[in-house]
């Protein structure tokens, strides 16, 4: 009977403790996803404002008042995105890719996969668990766990900014991309 109670206690402290591992990794997710959707329209609203001044210099009157009211959604989710606090943000869903990066991995670098068509989808990168960027080698092959943060606005084809919260030489294919 004692043996039980020992075995039933040990049961219940190993699954509070996992249980506590969860959500602080849970916790860590959600502030990288915030952060890194927060970079990702940073990176909108440069493109934008550069997008605006092209249609101004081009005298594009409904382009520009185009951009100032896509700058202006932007500014706003900004806005919303920094003031999140992290309890209350709704974490995306996973997913897990092959992907790797052409150049140096940075933030806007765009992944790429086997089955990518020209039309996408496009990912961007917009944050990497621990800053690590420089972890994710390019050329390289890496099983990648990401979350889809923020839309990416690009002429109608599928684009995200995404958070990258792993990471892993791709097991299949662990070399380098051929011509990379």
């Amino acid at each position: 009977m004692i043996k039980k109670l020992v075995f039933l206690l040990i049961i219940l402290i190993l699954n509070l403790f996992y249980s506590a591992q969860s959500m602080a990794d849970n916790a860590a997710n959600k502030a990288g996803c915030i952060q890194a959707a927060i970079q990702g329209i940073k990176l909108e609203i440069e493109r934008n404002k550069r997008w605006t001044a092209s249609a101004e210099e081009r005298q594009d009157l409904s382009a520009v008042e185009k951009y100032k009211n896509e700058l202006s959604n932007l500014e706003n989710d900004l806005a919303k995105y920094s003031n999140l606090k992290v309890e209350d943000y709704q974490l995306p869903e996973r997913f897990k890719v092959t992907a790797w990066v052409e150049g140096q991995c940075t933030a806007n670098a765009i992944l790429y996969m086997d089955d990518m068509s020209q039309s996408g989808p496009w990912y961007h990168v917009a944050g990497v668990t621990g800053g690590e960027y420089n972890a994710i080698e390019p050329g390289t092959k890496y099983s990648i766990g990401l979350y889809l943060v923020y839309p990416r606005e690009y002429f109608g084809m599928k684009s995200y900014y995404v958070y990258i919260n792993s990471a892993e030489r791709d097991p299949v294919s662990p070399g380098k991309v051929a011509g990379k």
